[in-house]
This record gives C-alpha cells, structure tokens and sequence, in this order.
C-alpha cells in the first residue's frame, strides 16, 4: 500500500473511536440537512454510503427508509458501523467494483478528499458506473488549493491525505456524466470549509 494511503489508514485506525465522535457532532451540526436535500432525490432506496467512515450518515439514511451499504477502506471503521447494526464491505474506492449491483444514490461525503487529485476521476468514473440512471451523487469536499499528508494536535502521531480543492473543479470532473442540481459550502473551523455538490447522472 501506497505511503500516503496507509498513513491515512493508520490514522483511523488508531483513532477509530475519536473520529466517531468528530464524525456524530459534525453530522449534527452541519450534515443532516444536505443529507436530507439528498434523500429527497432519491428514485429508489438503495444507497451506497462511499467512505462511510464509523456510519453516522448511513444511519440516518437508515431511519429515513434507506437500503444502505457502508463502504470503507478502515476495518476499524466497519466494525462501528456494524456495531449500529449496518450492512458493510471492506473496500479501496480505487478498486472497487460491484458486479450486477447498481445504486439509487451514491453518498461520498469528505471520502474521495482522500485521494490525489489526479486520481479522483477515475473513481467518480467508477461511481458513474454502479449508478442507476438518474441516480442521485452526492460530493463533499474541502475547500482550497492544496493536496498532501496532514497533521492534526489532536490525532498525534498519525496523519491523513488531504486534496482541498474548489467548486469550479467538481463541476469539471463531472460534467460530462452528471448533471449538477445543488451545491453549498459551510465553514466547519478557521482552517476548512466544505463544499458539497449534489448531482443526477446523466444518460
């Protein structure tokens, strides 16, 4: 495994517990209602959770109908999400194929942030593909210009990959196979503020 990728990796696991905490506020706080934007879309009820993280938002999904499938690359991650009760698999989103499996909605909240640039539109292609058509794609992202391993004070020791990137290069990335219905941005701290896009795929 890539450098990069399995610092990321360690950071989650060693954190696994932390981060559930981090991830329920945030939801809370500042998810719930483009989580509901989202739901509202949806043709069907079969949503792929991408980069589920511990399952805050699949388990909400959950209680507004949906048939959710937590996706994840951390083991330590899917074992929170199992302990709620969620359905899961083991994945990298870089790999992942799904064989005669569409979905109505594909959920990538703060997951493909994760990757290098550069790589971040092979797998939107990927998500295009095990999308049902006029299937609902949900992004989110941080904002800015930068890309590279982070630290923070309060995972000592660990550090995560970070694409920052802005709405113009979203929109581009997709513009060709999905068409854009919403977007938001919202300053979670002095140093981020995510963007989310919403998106139907075309055909």
């Amino acid at each position: 495994m890539e450098d990069w990728k399995a610092k990321t990796l360690d950071s989650y696991e060693r954190y696994s517990a932390l981060y559930d905490s981090r991830f329920g506020e945030h939801f809370s706080r500042a998810v719930m209602e483009d989580a509901d934007r989202f739901v509202q879309l949806l043709r069907g009820q079969r949503v792929l959770d991408l980069g589920c993280g511990s399952g805050h938002h699949a388990a909400y999904f959950r209680s507004r109908g949906c048939d959710v499938l937590c996706a994840d690359i951390s083991p330590a991650m899917l074992e929170i999400c199992r302990d709620k009760g969620l359905k899961t698999r083991h994945l990298d989103m870089e790999s992942m194929t799904f064989v005669d499996t569409t979905f109505d909605g594909i959920w990538a909240y703060s997951s493909l942030l994760h990757l290098p640039k550069e790589r971040i539109p092979k797998v939107i292609a990927k998500i295009h593909a095990i999308l049902k058509p006029n299937g609902i794609l949900a992004l989110a992202f941080k904002h800015g210009e930068t890309q590279g391993l982070e630290e923070h004070e309060d995972f000592p020791g660990s550090a995560r990959w970070f694409t920052r990137v802005t709405l113009e290069e979203i929109l581009g990335w997709c513009e060709d196979d999905f068409e854009p219905l919403y977007s938001s941005s919202y300053k979670a701290s002095e140093r981020s503020t995510f963007i989310f896009a919403l998106f139907a795929r075309n055909d």
